[in-house]
């Protein structure tokens, strides 16, 4: 008996013991609960330390969304069809080596939805081939979450081009970044050291390789950018390492 499911998208979630992501993490609950108390956000000493982003405000993201819904039917007219039964034809040929989430002719139309839906946000008239490139990923990242680990690695690298469409090149190489200190702090506890005693170290000419693969050349940017600094990274060129610490551990230094 087959089972009908009408979900396009699924999100795995996982706890993964990741120190720059539960650091940002973290982060956000504090100041999410300082900023619902404004009698106490002028003794909050940590705020100062964390830019504030442009937001914007809820009640405008409702109505941005409910104009959207009502007004926007974007056509597919535009839209490359033809990438989308080739992107279909390559996960049905994963799928065969996987054990995750198959992959039916609902993911056809799933691919079809969402790149609507993201023409809809944009409230384009027609379907693009960004919109498309954009599903795709959307879909993508949900297979390969599915996937055992040794199959995510492989099909992140068949699908390379796709996962990376519209990543900020910065956004990008900090995920590449994250990776190796999963790696190195792993390492750290199997050898029995707990990883953070003098900041998780990983080997700046490694994480250039790895980044080159991504088809990132000039990390230099990257270095002196937001997304470096304020996730506690700092680079030791003397050493050839960069160093991950805790924001706890940065304060008291």
């Amino acid at each position: 008996m087959g089972v009908c499911c009408t979900t396009d998208i699924l999100c795995v979630v996982k706890d993964v013991v990741d120190p720059v992501l539960d650091e940002r993490l973290a982060t956000f609950v504090v100041d999410s609960h300082f900023k619902s108390h404004p009698l106490e956000k002028a003794n909050h000493a940590h705020e100062a330390a964390v830019p504030v982003e442009t937001e914007i405000s809820q009640e405008m993201l409702r109505k941005y969304i409910t104009y959207s819904k009502q007004f926007c039917r974007p056509k597919l007219k535009h839209a490359d069809a033809d990438k989308i039964s080739r992107v279909y034809a390559d996960l049905r040929r994963e799928f065969v080596t996987g054990q995750g989430v198959p992959i039916a002719v609902r993911h056809v139309e799933s691919l079809i939805r969402m790149s609507e839906a993201s023409a809809r946000m944009h409230l384009r008239e027609y379907v693009n081939d960004a919109d498309v490139n954009l599903a795709i990923r959307t879909c993508l990242e949900s297979f390969v979450s599915t996937q055992k680990y040794a199959v995510q690695r492989t099909l992140q690298r068949k699908f390379k081009g796709y996962l990376t469409y519209q990543k900020d090149f910065n956004a990008l190489a900090l995920d590449v970044l994250r990776s190796h200190v999963r790696e190195a702090l792993h390492y750290n506890r199997m050898v029995g050291s707990s990883g953070f005693d003098e900041g998780v170290r990983v080997k700046t000419r490694h994480f250039e390789e790895k980044a080159r693969e991504y088809n990132i050349a000039d990390l230099e940017p990257f270095y002196t950018s937001h997304h470096f600094t304020a996730n506690g990274f700092t680079k030791d060129d003397a050493s050839g390492f960069i160093v991950f610490q805790r924001a706890a551990e940065q304060e008291t230094q």
